[in-house]
């Protein structure tokens, strides 16, 4: 009795790190973007984990720049990051509170990566 339970409980422990290590490594990148109103438009950057060198986390990612107000915010518009990771949308800013999402990647994207909620700029 004493063999079958320890028996178990090793084919319990391999079974479960075999669920869990296929669901790990499709575990998607963080990512994190800026946001800065220097003229003559909205710009910033995306950033993402670089570990195992995934910098196409940082490229081709859609990046939307939003003004809040009461209600549903505004959108102000949107751009795609290049190779750098660098974006930036056309606008003059003017009095309000802004912000940039960047929008996450699927996990069936190749690779998946996480969006992003930048950090409030104050105008005025």
């Amino acid at each position: 009795m004493r063999i079958s339970l320890v028996g178990i409980a090793a084919s319990l422990l391999i079974a479960l790190a075999l669920a869990v290590g296929p669901a790990s490594a499709a575990a998607p990148y963080t990512s994190k973007v800026t946001l800065s109103e220097h003229l003559p438009n909205w710009h910033g950057e995306v950033l993402s984990s670089k570990f195992g060198g995934v910098r196409s986390c940082e490229r081709k990612r859609l990046v939307k720049v939003y003004m809040r107000r009461d209600g549903r915010d505004l959108l102000i518009g949107t751009d795609l990051s290049n190779r750098s990771g660098r974006w930036a949308v056309p606008d003059k800013p003017t009095k309000g509170i802004y912000y940039a999402k960047l929008i996450e990647r699927r996990p069936g994207d190749k690779p998946a990566c996480l969006g992003d909620l930048g950090g409030n700029v104050v105008i005025g």
